[in-house]
């Protein structure tokens, strides 16, 4: 019955074309994924290098967000209208690129007040502005230590590193708390 109804539309029925048509599938296959290399390799949306920080004009205040009243709220008279003006807000910061390196933690051991446990040993890491710095490791691997130690939120222990913002030194430290 199938190729009854191909034969009808003149389409060709013999098993050869089977094969085409699979080679056909194959080869839009890989034309389609080198394509797809030639774009992830080539077209880049990544922000610029410099940020402009200066303070730019209000612009026409036309761009306003109108209020109206849903149908259950409305009257007699029709939908009012509000006028709220809107202020657009800039990104007043500058991206800093933010390194450590040979950060150690240390705090006291409970069982022995005397000795020191190493919680964070000789870590090295960076954060570059623009991009997503996953920090990955499983449950008690002192992800959120280290980023406590960072901010400078741990109070008490030890704390060695070198902490640089834009390649320029701005801590070394070793602090006891």
């Amino acid at each position: 019955m199938g190729e009854y109804y191909l034969n009808l539309f003149d389409f060709a029925t013999e098993k050869e074309w089977v094969a085409y048509g699979i080679i056909y599938l194959l080869g839009i296959y890989v034309f389609f994924m080198f394509l797809s290399y030639l774009a992830m390799e080539f077209v880049r949306y990544e922000t610029p290098e410099t940020v402009d920080v200066s303070v730019k004009p209000v612009e026409d205040e036309s761009n306003l967000y109108f209020l109206t009243e849903t149908p259950k709220q409305a009257n007699s008279k029709g939908n009012v209208i509000v006028d709220l003006p809107v202020e657009t807000r800039e990104k007043n910061f500058i991206p800093v690129t933010v390194a450590f390196q040979d950060l150690h933690y240390w705090v006291p051991d409970p069982h022995n007040p005397k000795e020191q446990l190493e919680l964070l040993k000789g870590i090295d890491g960076y954060a570059v502005p623009g991009s997503i710095t996953a920090l990955m490791g499983s449950t008690g691997a002192g992800k959120t230590t280290l980023m406590d130690v960072i901010a400078g939120r741990k109070t008490g222990g030890k704390i060695t590193s070198k902490i640089m913002l834009n390649c320029r030194l701005s801590a070394c430290s070793e602090r006891s708390e």
